[in-house]
């Protein structure tokens, strides 16, 4: 509540709702963080994944190209899950 704008904080939350399956709540907030169009690779794929899960495919796309494209600091995990992600919606 004391920092609504904050883009780690977005960040977080939007990542707790994806984890929990809840992606659609988890969209506000992930478009919060990105407002500044910022391009830390973590942000970009777990935004990819959050609008891949909520079924928008183009949006997706773009943000898990640009993820994997900077890739500087992206965990194996993720960068695993983001591959994966693109894979099926380029299918």
């Amino acid at each position: 509540n004391r920092r609504p704008d904050n883009i780690d904080v977005n960040e977080t939350v939007a990542w707790v709702y994806y984890k929990q399956g809840a992606y659609e709540k988890a969209l506000p907030y992930i478009k919060t963080a990105l407002r500044t169009n910022c391009k830390n690779p973590t942000l970009l794929g777990r935004a990819g994944l959050m609008y891949y899960k909520a079924g928008q495919s183009a949006t997706a796309v773009n943000l898990l190209s640009d993820a994997l494209k900077l890739n500087g600091n992206i965990s194996p995990a993720l960068k695993d899950e983001c591959t994966r992600a693109l894979g099926a919606l380029k299918g």
